[in-house]
């Protein structure tokens, strides 16, 4: 049901404003925290400047409203390198002076921001701004042989994220009191990864567009990843951890037939705005990863211990699908709204 909250439109440069109950999707880091995905924004303007970056693309726009004075708005999307690996948008897609229309979802908290889901250009030709989940197609098995041999199980090489198989983070996990307490007081805002932040478990994610290199030597395991150039060292040799914690924790493994086991301690808690998009945690989580080449599929069980804040240990799916061709591409994140001392202004 659409309810009209703009006015009539008056000028070529008009706004209007379409408020309506839709569906609710799961959505990259912050989305569905920091926009409201129950109603629908439909905007038209001008093009004042267009960001193609990292981790957020954004288009800053001018619109008149039902009054018809000029207000500024910003629209945001996924980063730039999921959409020059699906070749669905690039830098030279708008420019300032374009005229657009621009449909989405308006924020919670902020004024004049939005999250694009479609752009319709003034030839009439729609861009599709949600994330870009890439499908790789799957590879014959001769071609898995090529892959190294030298090392039991063979993981290495680049992995792109399968949505499709890999399992949300639960929306009701098994809270205690304490846990279920700190949920109440999550706030979209404490998303670490608007300060360009991915800690252990939720840089894990297995859903959004940005690959994974896996990299197996006889002392360490190394996983790099795309999104915000993490990198994480699995020790094989059974070190102690240098640091009382650090954001990804201290992480040792081992081989048991054809599966690598990771366990990961000493994780910095990291207020975060919780569920579905990411995991509650305190100082005593412990995460065990289960990794396992199936075929074409990395599947990773990973397993959520936190006596503090979950009554029981709960465990999800992650899956990755063998894509020798991906690129990995520069993740800067460097947008002036996502740096560290960067604060929104309510």
């Amino acid at each position: 049901m659409r309810s009209d909250v703009s006015g009539k439109l008056t000028t070529a440069l008009s706004a209007l404003i379409v408020l309506m109950l839709s569906h609710t999707g799961h959505a990259h880091h912050g989305f569905a925290n920091h926009f409201d995905h129950s109603r629908e924004l439909t905007l038209e303007g001008t093009v004042t400047e267009f960001n193609f970056r990292n981790p957020h693309v954004t288009i800053h726009f001018e619109v008149q409203n039902g009054d018809g004075e000029a207000e500024s708005w910003v629209a945001e999307t996924g980063g730039s390198s999921g959409f020059l690996r699906s070749g669905r948008m690039s830098r030279d897609s708008l420019k300032a002076g374009d005229h657009i229309q621009i449909v989405g979802h308006p924020a919670r908290v902020t004024e004049q921001e939005m999250r694009a889901v479609d752009v319709i250009l003034p030839s009439g030709e729609k861009l599709h701004m949600a994330n870009p989940y890439v499908t790789i197609p799957s590879i014959g098995a001769d071609t898995v042989a090529t892959a190294q041999e030298s090392v039991t199980p063979n993981l290495s090489g680049l992995w792109m994220p399968n949505r499709g198989r890999s399992d949300p983070w639960p929306s009701e996990p098994p809270f205690t009191e304490a846990g279920q307490a700190v949920f109440e007081t999550v706030n979209a805002r404490d998303d670490p990864s608007l300060r360009c932040l991915f800690n252990v478990p939720n840089i894990m994610t297995g859903i959004g567009p940005y690959p994974l290199e896996i990299i197996q030597r006889d002392d360490k395991v190394m996983f790099l990843y795309e999104q915000m150039h993490q990198v994480r060292r699995i020790f094989l040799d059974g070190r102690r951890p240098l640091e009382e914690d650090s954001i990804v924790g201290h992480s040792t493994g081992r081989y048991e037939g054809d599966t690598l086991i990771v366990e990961t301690t000493n994780v910095r808690p990291l207020k975060n705005a919780g569920p579905p998009l990411q995991v509650i945690q305190s100082a005593a989580l412990r995460v065990t990863e289960r990794y396992t080449r199936v075929d074409d599929f990395l599947q990773a069980e990973i397993t959520i211990d936190d006596p503090i804040y979950y009554r029981e240990p709960w465990t999800v799916l992650k899956v990755w699908t063998w894509s020798p061709d991906a690129v990995i591409y520069e993740y800067a994140c460097d947008d002036p709204r996502f740096n560290p001392v960067f604060q929104r202004q309510e």
